[in-house]
């Protein structure tokens, strides 16, 4: 169980679905059926990569996840020491390899299909048993995979994560994606925690108070990321320093009791080290289509 919630996490770090309710119209039975809704983004797609070499890298590597940060005027991000002996283009650099390795190994496939649904094929992460943090970091630095392609869904993962639960959708002359997580499944899974939850009320109080770029439904919460779409077919699924800001303080809240990284980096001081510093930071996501 624990294994598949960290499938789950791999295809939700890469926020690739959403969805669309809007009823195909049977006015006319001469008519062939529609789809629920158009976007640009249907098809299917493979993780991608770009080579090139890092600031301090001893080579140039195959990238799937880009770190992307714009410092400041006057900053040089070379003397930004986290831990107090790491400087930050490294630590962007592994937390980027660590990532990249993640999607190249685990990550197969992704359809996104004309009704607002979609469907993957990925490789287990191999965790150690009864892992610490510890154990789990050093799974993630040099990451070991299945053999097998399994999908989702299936009968596996419909047992936790039901279809329906997630989906997609694309915002006309946005250029924004949407991915959703239905409030019934959130509901669902509240009312089986060990404290019952009403998970549902829960996000509708942080969207308030954090005035979080997400949208609320009757039937579904909607979060969103930028894309381009080249004419290649290359994807590149984003967020930004903009869509970032209203979500630090939740995070570093997440993170706040977590052990320190090699018993050295704090990830809450790392946090303010890099966003005090930017004037732009973006995360990104490559996918090419079939």
């Amino acid at each position: 169980m624990k294994n598949f919630f960290f499938k789950a996490a791999l295809f939700l770090v890469m926020p690739l679905m959403a969805a669309s309710f809007v009823s195909c119209s049977d006015d006319d039975d001469n008519v062939a059926p529609q789809p629920q809704f158009k976007s640009e983004l249907i098809g299917t797609y493979n993780p991608t990569f770009i080579n090139y070499q890092l600031p301090m890298a001893e080579a140039a590597m195959d990238y799937y996840f880009i770190v992307e940060p714009t410092w400041k005027e006057g900053v040089d991000p070379a003397t930004l020491m986290v831990g107090g002996f790491l400087p930050m283009p490294q630590v962007l650099g592994i937390m980027q390899g660590v990532v990249s390795n993640l999607i190249k190994g685990g990550f197969v496939e992704l359809d996104l299909k004309d009704n607002g649904s979609f469907s993957a094929k990925y490789k287990d992460l191999v965790l150690p048993e009864n892992a610490d943090m510890s154990a789990i970091m050093g799974a993630l630095l040099e990451p070991q995979f299945g053999d097998v392609v399994k999908e989702f869904p299936s009968t596996e993962t419909e047992a936790v994560l039901p279809a329906t639960a997630l989906g997609y959708y694309t915002e006309d002359n946005a250029d924004k994606f949407f991915f959703t997580i239905s409030k019934d499944f959130l509901k669902m899974v509240g009312e089986k925690m060990e404290q019952p939850t009403d998970l549902v009320a829960m996000i509708e109080t942080a969207i308030s108070s954090f005035k979080l770029d997400i949208q609320s439904t009757e039937k579904y919460f909607a979060i969103p990321m930028k894309y381009t779409f080249e004419a290649n077919g290359l994807l590149t699924l984003y967020v930004d320093l903009e869509m970032m800001k209203p979500y630090l303080p939740l995070i570093k809240t997440a993170v706040a009791n977590v052990p320190p990284v090699m018993g050295m980096i704090n990830l809450s001081e790392t946090m303010d080290l890099i966003f005090n510093n930017v004037s732009e930071f973006k995360l990104k996501l490559l996918l090419q289509k079939k």
